[in-house]
């Protein structure tokens, strides 16, 4: 009997700790997809075409980082945009670098977008103007800030 325990144990051991040794941290998970050194420019084309390819799992990486230690991947590939299809995007204008609220830096878009699963008919595609914000973090690299309501996270 205690053979079994004691197997039991340390099964349940090597089990947990393989989970917990199996899983990369937040910075081990950084930057998987990110090259360094990009301007501002770029990293916002990046961004949004994949999410016009309905990418989240690429996006994630470009979440703020403060974002990602609250978030996990999975919740945010499953439940980010839904609704929405992102179709086209075009950059309009990026202000000055830390020009926007709490310092962080504009970027007007024009969208091509259509929502998805509403009860009542909605054009096919719509055109949208939309402010967003990025900040460049202490690793030179920028990331979206993602607002919700208008309050930014």
């Amino acid at each position: 009997m205690k053979k079994i325990i004691v197997f039991l144990c340390c099964l349940c051991l090597s089990v947990s700790g393989c989970a917990v040794f199996g899983q990369k941290t937040a910075s081990e998970s950084d930057h998987l997809i990110r090259p360094a050194g990009e301007t501002l420019r770029k990293t916002v084309e990046r961004y949004w075409n994949f999410r016009v390819k309905r990418d989240l799992y690429s996006c994630y990486d470009y979440e703020r980082v403060a974002y990602r230690k609250r978030v996990t991947r999975q919740y945010y590939t499953s439940n980010f945009g839904k609704g929405i299809v992102f179709k086209n995007f075009r950059i309009l204008d990026i202000g000055p670098e830390g020009s926007g609220p709490k310092g962080l830096t504009p970027v007007k878009l024009e969208v091509q977008l259509s929502y998805t699963g509403l009860l009542f008919p909605t054009p096919e595609s719509l055109t949208q103007t939309r402010l967003g914000y990025w900040e460049k973090e202490k690793d030179g690299r920028w990331y979206h800030i993602i607002s919700k309501a208008g309050k930014l996270e």
